[in-house]
């Protein structure tokens, strides 16, 4: 199983937040700001994002990256379980 950064933008001037936000909850995401999530799966990242251009319009942003233990982040002013996923996973 992989761990994902997935950032998303609306762009059309629809902003399909809460429908995304159904969804990344649904199968275990982790918000870590309005509109960059964590999750863990096994699909690879254009899976990924193939699936999040289903839930949205065609004109939007996506933005998805693997990431592995030993990399370098930082956080500012997130909440304390978002720290606490990174630390576990990243």
């Amino acid at each position: 199983m992989a761990t994902y950064l997935i950032g998303f933008e609306g762009r059309d001037g629809n902003r399909p937040y809460e429908q995304v936000r159904e969804a990344m909850d649904a199968r275990g995401g982790t918000r870590i700001l309005e509109t960059l999530w964590g999750l863990e799966s096994d699909d690879d990242a254009a899976t990924l994002r193939d699936w999040l251009h289903s839930l949205m319009s065609d004109e939007d942003a996506i933005f998805v990256i693997a990431v592995k233990p030993g990399c370098h982040w930082a956080t500012r002013h997130v909440k304390i379980s978002v720290n606490d996923w990174l630390k576990t996973r990243v």
